[in-house]
């Protein structure tokens, strides 16, 4: 529960408009801290995830109950915290598009 709680915490921190941070590869994200990844959508797995590719790895993105907003090939920037269950996995909370929109996809994460 505890865990809950403070990824919970991690993830409120993140709000706001399009977050800036730098970014950091897929191999060298933190867990339990906000992160930035940019990176290819490599397959989405189903309705609420897609992998993430970059030059170091992959990552699966969760992006809660919300429409897929990318496509297979697409170059995306995602903004979350990562967990530290196995596979680690990014809780997406923005998505920034190609054409430089932004996506909010936090929310309830079960």
């Amino acid at each position: 529960m505890t865990r809950v709680v403070v990824f919970s915490a991690l993830l409120l921190s993140l709000t706001g408009p399009a977050i800036a941070r730098n970014t950091v590869s897929i191999a060298d994200a933190p867990t339990y801290a906000p992160v930035t990844l940019s990176g290819s959508v490599d397959r989405i797995i189903d309705d609420d995830t897609f992998v993430l590719a970059d030059a170091s790895g992959t990552i699966p993105v969760y992006i809660g109950p919300h429409a897929m907003p990318v496509t297979v090939d697409m170059v995306v920037t995602v903004t979350g915290a990562i967990d530290d269950d196995l596979p680690r996995e990014l809780y997406a909370e923005q998505l920034i598009l190609p054409d430089n929109r932004v996506i909010d996809v936090g929310g309830a994460y079960d």
